[in-house]
Order: C-alpha cells, then structure tokens, then sequence
C-alpha cells in the first residue's frame, strides 16, 4: 500500500515570506525532495509526496514541519492517507479549523483508518468534482461519505456517467492518480568560477566565459541526443549577491551557436542589475529537456540512408551512361518507356 503526504501553505503565508522563498527557485519543493525523490508540485506552497518506505510517516510530517519552519519561517500543514483523495480531503479539514492542533498534521496509515476519518465528512470535501456535482449527491441524500458508501457504483454511474466511473474511483481504495515525480526536473547544468589568476570578471567581460559553456553544453546534449526549451544563467558577485535570469524558448535547440546566442541575451539582461558589480561564479542550466527533433541533416548519421545514397549515386551514374544525361530530371517529364527503365534501374540498385 502506498503512502501519500500532502502539504500546503495556508494562503496567509503567501505574500512577502513565500516570495523570498521562491527567489532562488521552488524553496518549499526542495525541502520535500530532502525527504522522497517522487515530489509533485501543485502549486508555490501546494505539494503531493510519495512517502512510501521513507521512514515512519509521522517522523517524515514532523522533519518536513520543522524545515519548513527553520529555513523559510512558514508553518505548512501535512496530511498523510493512502490515496491523493483522503490526504487532500483531510487537510481541507484541518484548513476549515476542524482540527484541534494542526501543527500535527493528519495522519491516516490504513484504508481503514482513512475510512473511519472520512465517513463523518460532509460531501462537500468532494475537492475534485465542481459543486453541481456535489448539489446532486446531496439531492441523492447523501449528507456523509458513510451515505456515499451506501450508493452502489452502479448507479452513480448510470447517474453521473463517465463523472461518475471517476467517482467510484476516487473514493475508493485504489489510487487512481498516482504520485508523480516532477521535481526536480531533469537538466543539465554546469558551475564555474572565475580563475584564480584573473580573481575577479566585471559581468561584461563573461561573453568567453559562455562561449565556453555553450560548446561544453552542446555537446553533452549531443551525447544524449537532447534538446533544451529553457535556459537559466545565474551568476553570484563578490559581495555575494546571487541573481539569476531564465528564458523559456519558442522551440527546442541544441546547436552551440544556438546556445550561445541566448546565453548572452540572458547576460546582458543582468547586466542591468550587476553592470558594475565583479562576477567570481556563473551557473548555466539546461531545462525542459526532450529528444533532439530530427532534420534532413541526420540522415547522414544514418548508415542505411547512407547504403541507400551510395547506391542511388552509383545508379544515377549508370543512368546517365545508359540513356544520357537527359533523363536526370523529374520522372514525370520522361518518355513512359524510359521513365520506366529508369525505375526499373533504381529499384534493381537501391531498393
């Protein structure tokens, strides 16, 4: 059985505090990710953890609390159940003020502990369905999930249609949505810092320092025969200010020229900030990444487009010898006969 934490922030933590969390990118989803490598971001102060097998799920709740609270001063709440469902019903609950002390959290380790806690719920913790459908299942007499239960799956589905197959399935329990892992994202990054020798770089004077990075990074997405859509230039002064600036492109790239063209964009727009401040570390990372989109250029990568070509070359030749080099033209505006002696010809070489 599977093991769901879910946490939030109480939106009214959401204003200066989680700003300065998100300054140096997703805060709170990195302090999950100390915890489970499958983290699934909701939103800034909204996330959805797959726990299984990390630890007793108190302990996880509590360590998740307390970093929360030493690092970035903001004070979540966690609810822990066997499915999305139950662990987010139940911290709508402690959201409404209905738990006594809910800098405990909730936790529910069995389907039939998150049965005994939801029965007494109103329907109305239904969070995934628009209220319309809720409307109907209290017109149906169902004031609890105890009353919900009661319903068979049949006629909610006859009721609510393929609305009410997905029901069925969420207030069961077998997980239908299961914990994905979407953070952190994979990338490709690199960190560099300016030569002893040289100590220190005015941000200007970094365009060789990023024509290096964009060859080296090139040809990591080479080896792995990716592409990137987004591109992240940080860069940290002497006085330790980190600032950092991201592009998101209209379509994926790879090429180093490509690379370096918007490496540099990225740096004139900080030179902004920093035109006067010395640079002693830059970081470039590669996100959005995806399989590198083919063009006619990668046929030649291709050892039997490559056979083919040979032949192709060899039967054009033989052509021409034979019938002249009139005939190298669009098959349509031959003679039939030899345009089918030409086709006749390819197929026996190429084909």
């Amino acid at each position: 059985m599977s093991l769901v934490l879910h946490l939030i922030i109480p939106a009214g933590q959401q204003g200066r505090a989680l700003e300065e969390v998100t300054a140096d990118g997703e805060g709170v989803w990195k302090i999950c990710s100390q915890f489970t490598p499958v983290v699934e971001p909701v939103a800034i102060g909204e996330v959805w953890l797959d726990i299984t097998g990390c630890g007793p799920p108190r302990d996880v709740a509590r360590g998740i609390r307390t970093h929360l609270s030493r690092q970035l001063n903001l004070a979540g709440i966690t609810s822990i159940a066997p499915t999305k469902f139950t662990a987010k019903a139940a911290s709508l609950w402690q959201l409404q003020g209905q738990s006594k002390d809910r800098s405990q959290g909730v936790v529910l380790a069995t389907w039939q502990e998150a049965c005994r806690f939801l029965s007494p719920l109103p329907v109305t913790y239904q969070w995934p369905f628009p209220t319309e459908v809720v409307q109907q299942l209290m017109d149906l007499g169902c004031r609890n999930f105890a009353e919900l239960w009661q319903i068979p799956p049949e006629r909610l589905r006859a009721k609510f249609g393929p609305v009410g197959d997905h029901l069925v399935k969420v207030i069961g329990e077998q997980e239908e949505d299961p914990v994905k892992a979407l953070y952190p994202k994979p990338q490709i990054g690199r960190t560099y810092w300016v030569p002893p020798e040289i100590g220190e770089w005015e941000l200007p004077a970094l365009t060789f320092g990023l024509q290096q990075a964009a060859g080296e990074l090139a040809q990591e997405l080479a080896n792995r025969d990716l592409a990137c859509q987004h591109i992240n230039l940080g860069v940290r002064s002497s006085a330790g200010t980190w600032r950092q600036q991201s592009r998101l492109l209209p379509e994926p790239i790879y090429q180093r020229e490509r690379l370096t063209r918007e490496l540099l964009y990225l740096k004139e727009q900080l030179a902004k900030a920093l035109s006067t401040t010395p640079v002693v570390e830059y970081s470039v990372k590669l996100q959005e990444l995806a399989p590198r989109p083919k063009t006619q250029l990668d046929l030649y990568a291709d050892k039997q487009g490559q056979r083919q070509r040979d032949n192709l070359a060899k039967t054009m030749g033989y052509i021409t010898e034979k019938l002249g080099s009139e005939v190298i033209q669009p098959a349509s505006a031959l003679e039939r006969p030899r345009r089918e002696k030409m086709l006749q010809l390819i197929y026996q070489n190429v084909l």
